[in-house]
């Protein structure tokens, strides 16, 4: 998450609402759709308020590596969690449990 921010100057809420579809290791890209809000305890998961923060992001290849490491510990972790993963909206940065 650091590299990615450091790497594009996404928000907070945009890298905890980035999910796996809307991010492309062969171009490599991310679009950004989604953002995490927190309202007190109650965190969610909505839309970009505007057109302009819908975007595409070139990434460098470095940074595309990284993310396809991520994403392969993710899905190791997936597969040890079993029926407790709870896979919340494909999330490229979740608690271990797949949560949001």
């Amino acid at each position: 998450m650091l590299r990615l921010t450091a790497m594009t100057g996404m928000w907070r809420g945009e890298l905890c609402g980035l999910d796996w579809s809307h991010t492309d290791l062969d171009v490599p890209a991310v679009t950004i759709t989604q953002t995490v809000s927190a309202n007190g305890h109650e965190v969610s998961l909505g839309r970009v308020k505007t057109d302009r923060a819908r975007r595409t992001i070139d990434i460098d290849m470095e940074t595309a590596e990284v993310l396809s490491k991520h994403r392969l510990d993710q899905l190791e972790q997936q597969a040890l969690m079993g029926e407790g993963w709870q896979n919340h909206a494909g999330l490229v940065f979740s608690p271990a449990d797949g949560s949001m």
